[in-house]
């Protein structure tokens, strides 16, 4: 894992587009664990017709190539912000009914990630 420095946003496009998995912590999307086993009930149908050895690398993709996770400023992204995000492959996800201080929000959507990952290296 690596935390990467607050970086503005349309230099940090490109990777996201290119990321297996980026998520935005935004107020009303659907809950992060729902959002990450239906990415992952996508990513392993695309991946039914390919080798073992290319079902059990990409079976993970989180834990093989880079993932993001974004959390906006205080106040949340502005509408415009988010539909860059969207535009780009960045998928919406809730933490919960109650509006969060953005360190908080960083602390919460990392343990869901990991718990979901680390549910995933069991399997």
């Amino acid at each position: 894992m690596h935390i990467q420095p607050a970086t503005a946003l349309p230099k940090l496009l490109p990777a996201l587009q290119q990321s297996a998995v980026s998520l935005v912590a935004t107020a009303g999307a659907p809950p992060v664990l729902q959002v990450l086993q239906q990415k992952l009930s996508q990513h392993q149908s695309g991946v039914s017709g390919a080798t073992l050895q290319d079902q059990q690398q990409h079976s993970r993709p989180w834990q093989v190539y880079p993932c993001y996770l974004l959390i906006g400023p205080e106040g949340d992204f502005t509408c415009d912000e988010l539909d860059m995000l969207q535009q780009a492959g960045v998928l919406p996800v809730g933490l919960g009914p109650n509006r969060l201080r953005t360190e908080t929000a960083a602390v919460a959507l990392l343990a869901a990630a990991t718990m979901q990952s680390d549910a995933l290296r069991q399997q």
